[in-house]
């Protein structure tokens, strides 16, 4: 190995570099460190410093890349007795923690980029252990969101995610003013808001104003029970997806009394109905319009679903009730 000069790059606290190298195809550095003598050891549990050292030992951990080269730090560390733990026990070193086999910046810089890249990608790129990633990645979820913080809730939205085939879910409870999720539940039944909702003091739900969320009946029936005085609003998708499916009734109610050209027309409209016009292809949108004049019923629902659209812009009450008087 021929050597070089990174000691600027590792200006670490209780440790010195003795000995640094490179290897001839650039693809490892080696940094060698020692204790510096000129600190006090101190415990890494209860952080009491002494100098009552009992042995030395030696690790290698990964640091962060230089370039595309890996670049490893050995170092020795110290074993100190501690009169306050009344034990043996590792010093506190500055750039490790206790057990790991990165340094905390490496460590730091893995989880700025899961923020933008899949566990599996960072793996890939950085050359290390997917399980390592996905370790570092839960931590750091865990410390920053892991903490339920249920006062000053005023609008709360409410959904399920699925996490794979076979009905298994997680109720997703958010703050709907700032996004931030308050609540995550196993499952999407009756008694996953009522653990919500029984860890909230009761002065905490009565602040409650509306509860936006799916036409699930557990999740109405909870917010029912435990938040009396909240409204409960349906979400603007799930509205419109299940007047998607009056759409698609009433679509096939008239393709049976349908004769002729007709019945050719109304057949396969099914995705040209429920989608929004604007998204519609030139050939579709023809076809819609062909449609919508030869059969009142499905002009009247389609046109009721673009107005249903429209009650979820409205901010005051009295603006829905004056256009509905206009429009009639």
């Amino acid at each position: 190995m021929s050597k070089i000069n990174v000691t600027p790059f590792f200006k670490f606290r209780q440790v010195k570099i003795v000995e640094q190298k490179v290897s001839d195809d650039l693809s490892m550095v080696l940094i060698k460190t020692v204790p510096d003598e000129r600190y006090i050891p101190v415990c890494s549990e209860c952080g009491t410093k002494t100098r009552s050292i009992h042995s030395y030992e030696t690790r290698i951990v990964r640091d962060m890349n230089m370039f595309r080269t890996k670049v490893f730090i050995e170092y020795t560390y110290r074993k100190i007795r501690c009169h306050t733990c009344s034990g043996i026990k590792v010093e506190k070193l500055g750039f490790i923690d206790l057990y790991m086999r990165i340094t905390r910046r490496f460590a730091q810089y893995i989880v700025d980029l899961c923020k933008y890249m899949t566990v599996a990608d960072v793996a890939y790129l950085l050359e290390v252990d997917r399980k390592l990633v996905k370790r570092l990645h839960k931590e750091y979820l865990q410390s920053a969101f892991g903490k339920e913080v249920c006062s000053g809730l005023r609008v709360l939205a409410v959904d399920e995610i699925s996490l794979k085939k076979g009905h298994n879910y997680l109720t997703i409870v958010a703050d709907y003013e700032t996004g931030r999720i308050v609540h995550v539940g196993r499952e999407r039944k009756y008694k996953t808001l009522k653990g919500f909702f029984k860890k909230i003091p009761k002065r905490e739900r009565r602040r409650i104003e509306a509860v936006c969320m799916d036409m699930w009946d557990p999740y109405i029936k909870a917010v029912t029970i435990w938040c009396p005085d909240a409204s409960i609003v349906f979400d603007l998708f799930h509205v419109v997806q299940a007047f998607g499916k009056v759409i698609n009734k009433v679509r096939n109610r008239e393709y049976k009394k349908a004769f002729g050209e007709n019945k050719d027309v109304i057949k396969g409209t099914k995705y040209i109905l429920l989608k929004n016009r604007k998204n519609l292809k030139r050939k579709e949108s023809r076809r819609l319009k062909e449609l919508l004049e030869i059969n009142k019923n499905l002009s009247t629902v389609y046109i009721l679903k673009d107005q249903l659209k429209r009650l979820w812009k409205y901010r005051y009450k009295g603006w829905v009730i004056k256009e509905d008087l206009r429009g009639l």
